[in-house]
């Protein structure tokens, strides 16, 4: 099956100077996104690519990033959900197989009896 293809984002001179200053100042790509008015993912992939491009696009520091995390929840900020806490990686292909139950109850089948019993 053929992959999607997403739509091109054509950046205009005065966005990308735009990304980058904010980008320097050190929004993140979420707020960089929201005043550019492009999507989070194409921001991210445009400064890889002026980084490739040979543009001097510092990389942030990580445990700063982190840091700055703590002090949002700390204040009451955006928390992670509960799915977000005990997500451990990957979903396996074929998850929807394995969620559901697929023997009938016994509630379920004295129901089934019951409305064969009806319909006789």
């Amino acid at each position: 099956m053929a992959k999607a293809k997403r739509p091109l984002v054509h950046w205009t001179q005065e966005q990308v100077d735009e990304l980058v200053k904010l980008y320097k100042e050190g929004l993140t790509f979420e707020e960089i996104s929201l005043k550019i008015g492009i999507s989070h993912a194409s921001t991210k992939a445009k400064v890889t690519s002026l980084r490739k491009q040979g543009m001097d696009i510092p990389y942030r520091d990580r445990q700063d990033i982190a840091q700055k995390r703590i002090d949002t929840i700390a204040k009451g900020g955006k928390k992670p959900s509960a799915f977000d806490r005990e997500y451990q990686g990957a979903v396996p292909f074929g998850h929807w197989t394995i969620t559901k139950l697929w023997k009938l109850t016994d509630e379920q089948r004295e129901q089934m009896e019951q409305e064969e019993a009806v319909n006789e």
